[in-house]
């Protein structure tokens, strides 16, 4: 028996209670590789893998990557990567330019779609509140989570699922 059996389960009757009330239940992981998230890919349909812009974090994508398939092929055959999020960007410094460069030129499955450091994502953050909630001048930050929602409909559309939007339209007349 796996260790993060112990959380899978209570994980797995969280998300069928509210199953048929909502179409994605969406289950913010902590990093690492640890039992919480571990359990979190059991339990789960699709996953989203940030990368921070940084040299550590391209370092051990591989791993996680691994995990991912490990999961996908012994515990949760429905498990399938939406993608790899390139999180903390600056393309102003080299080093986190280059790992953009890099790892858009050598894996696969990488976002078009990226979300740069800024110090609102803190001022948020300490407020309790997503970014597009923050009072004031609507942050430019906040259209990168609309661009990010929008590739990742796509990518859900194209791997088959549904979004719940349809592609049908109704006729209009022009008054």
């Amino acid at each position: 028996m796996k260790r993060y059996f112990i959380l899978r389960k209570p994980l797995q009757e969280i998300v069928a209670a509210v199953d048929d009330k909502y179409q994605y239940v969406i289950i913010d992981a902590p990093s690492g590789l640890g039992m919480i998230t571990r359990s979190a890919l059991s339990v789960s349909n699709f996953v989203l893998l940030p990368l921070q812009a940084e040299a550590l974090s391209l370092r051990s994508i591989q791993q996680t990557l691994r995990v991912i398939a490990h999961e996908r092929e012994n515990d949760n055959a429905k498990l399938q990567l939406l993608g790899i999020l390139a999180t903390m960007v600056q393309l102003h410094q080299d080093s986190s330019f280059n790992i953009l460069k890099t790892v858009w030129s050598s894996l696969s499955g990488v976002l078009e779609t990226y979300i740069p450091r800024a110090d609102v994502f803190a001022l948020a953050s300490d407020k309790g509140l997503p970014v597009a909630f923050l009072g004031g001048k609507y942050p430019p930050e906040a259209l990168r989570f609309e661009l990010l929602a929008t590739e990742i409909k796509k990518i859900i559309q194209e791997l088959g699922g549904i979004t719940g939007e349809s592609d049908e339209r109704t006729e209009r007349e022009l008054v």
